[in-house]
């Protein structure tokens, strides 16, 4: 069985590579190449894609266009399959020249593959900064996506997308989860993370206005797992395509190493900062690490990780005599207690009015 193809797509497609409409019938739609190729060559589709007959014709019309535009015709079919859009990712490095790559590398790339579509997801449906709770529709989104055969030549990995399907769980809630708004916010947040961050010096982005000015693609997990993306698959550059009915987005990362890693840890940093919820203390700890840039200085960081094992570290810069008592605390294996406003970053709780400290 042919697989079910979407004409809305592969218009489209022909609309963007210049051919217009020069005749449309009761049964068929009529198209004409673009004047700068040949205005004599014409394409006729059918008016719906709802039976065997226009799909059968679709697929004719793929395989035109395939040999017209020396495309792979595999790839064609991939792009206009009927709700869906794909997303590719294309590994660049000497291990991979011939198509293939280590295993492990690979296994690493796809789990944070897996990552960034779920989170991305939970992006989509939450709008929130973190995620801590995945939502139902996120999962129904990731048990959409599929993955596609890998093309010759080179190692590109391709997953099919959901596209054009309601995901929301509850039919009497009054917002609807698009799987087409996910989808573009992966696109947008991939081109920002990118061509902005990795790319842009530091003194152009690292700022509270440009966190704020970007709210809107920033996710904490999700620029995270770009950064693994890179680290844990183990090449220097890796390039994103995203194709569907209405976007074809292509992002060439380019070298990213060392320094493009720190410089997105580092607007991380900020932007978790930025969107810090103030949480109240009032918590009995142990102190699990002290660090002071000077024995007499006013920067002595202390680390107390609390009681309960489910409960975030606190993070806390101390006066010169309170830091005593926590080293005091720290050999003793004392408990020490702890009560003041924090800033909750996704790992830690960060003190930034602190009221009482002293051991237990």
């Amino acid at each position: 069985m042919l697989a079910p193809l979407s004409l809305r797509a592969i218009i489209q497609f022909l609309y963007k590579k210049g051919w217009h409409d020069y005749k449309i019938t009761n049964r068929f739609h009529k198209m004409s190449a673009p004047e700068s190729i040949s205005s004599s060559v014409k394409i006729t589709l059918p008016l719906t894609d709802n039976n065997e007959f226009d799909n059968s014709l679709l697929h004719k019309v793929v395989d035109f266009i395939s040999e017209f535009y020396e495309f792979p015709s595999g790839e064609l079919i991939s792009s206009f399959i009927k709700n869906s859009a794909i997303f590719s990712t294309q590994l660049i490095d000497e291990s991979t020249t011939h198509g293939n790559v280590p295993f492990l590398r690979y296994e690493h790339h796809l789990q944070e593959l897996k990552n960034l579509l779920l989170n991305n997801a939970s992006f989509g449906v939450s709008g929130k900064h973190y995620v801590k709770d995945i939502p139902e529709e996120a999962n129904t989104y990731l048990n959409l996506c599929s993955f596609l055969q890998t093309e010759r030549g080179s190692f590109i990995s391709k997953i099919q997308l959901p596209s054009s399907i309601d995901l929301s769980v509850n039919l009497f809630e009054e917002y609807s989860v698009q799987s087409d708004s996910i989808n573009n916010k992966l696109g947008s947040v991939l081109k920002f993370v990118v061509d902005d961050i990795y790319k842009s010096p530091a003194n152009d982005i690292y700022s509270v206005e440009h966190v704020k000015q970007n709210a809107q693609l920033i996710n904490i997990d999700v620029f995270e797992n770009i950064n693994n993306i890179f680290k844990r698959t183990g090449v220097g550059e890796i390039n994103f395509a995203l194709l569907g009915a209405d976007f074809d987005l292509k992002i060439e990362s380019g070298v990213v190493g060392v320094d493009e890693f720190k410089q997105l840890e580092n607007y991380i940093d900020l932007a978790s900062t930025v969107f810090a919820n103030h949480v109240e203390i009032d918590s009995r700890g142990r102190v699990i690490q002290l660090r002071s840039s000077h024995a007499k200085g006013s920067k002595n960081l202390v680390i107390i990780s609390r009681s309960q094992s489910n409960l975030k570290p606190i993070h806390v810069e101390l006066e010169n005599n309170q830091y005593d008592l926590a080293i005091t605390a720290h050999k003793a294996k004392s408990n020490v207690f702890i009560k003041g406003t924090a800033l909750e970053t996704k790992q830690y709780l960060r003190i930034v009015r602190l009221m009482d400290f002293h051991v237990v």
